[in-house]
């Protein structure tokens, strides 16, 4: 298996690292509550701290997925070079061309990448995926689930 590094993690899914990041920091406060919380009070601050570790949970395993794909496209770029068929793949949400940036700036083609998403509307502003701007149920669906953290 190959190492993870820390670094790129964070360079190819800056969002879900974050998110992460917060969904730990509010945790820690949780948990600090229910420290502080006598008997009975600690309880839903314990179930709130769970759930946000749970949360922190999901963000790691979509930015691990984010690296997975960062780390594909690396592998097809330096096979094949620039192909826009390649990016279009990846356009559809933030996550996705976040990590073909990464790798297109390390095959030395991001002025091109970047253009291309220019072309198809995309800027630093959209976060969500498409498929869920088009229909928000679309986060309850398992085929999307599945795509979003299981892919490999």
């Amino acid at each position: 298996m190959q190492d993870l590094d820390l670094k790129r993690l964070a360079r190819a899914a800056p969002l879900p690292c974050l998110t992460a990041l917060a969904c730990l920091a509010q945790a820690a406060a949780w948990a600090l509550a229910a420290a502080w919380a006598s008997g009975a009070g600690s309880g839903p601050a314990l179930a709130a701290a769970a759930f946000s570790t749970a949360g922190a949970v999901i963000c790691l395993a979509d930015a691990r997925s984010r690296h997975r794909e960062y780390l594909r496209l690396k592998a097809l770029l330096a096979r094949f070079g620039y192909r826009d068929r390649l990016f279009a793949l990846m356009a559809g949400s933030r996550c996705q061309r976040d990590a073909a940036l990464l790798a297109a700036r390390e095959a030395g083609c991001l002025d091109r990448a970047r253009a291309f998403y220019g072309s198809r509307g995309y800027c630093r502003r959209h976060l969500l995926p498409d498929r869920v701007l088009a229909d928000p149920r679309t986060l309850l669906d398992p085929v999307f689930l599945k795509a979003t953290f299981f892919r490999t």
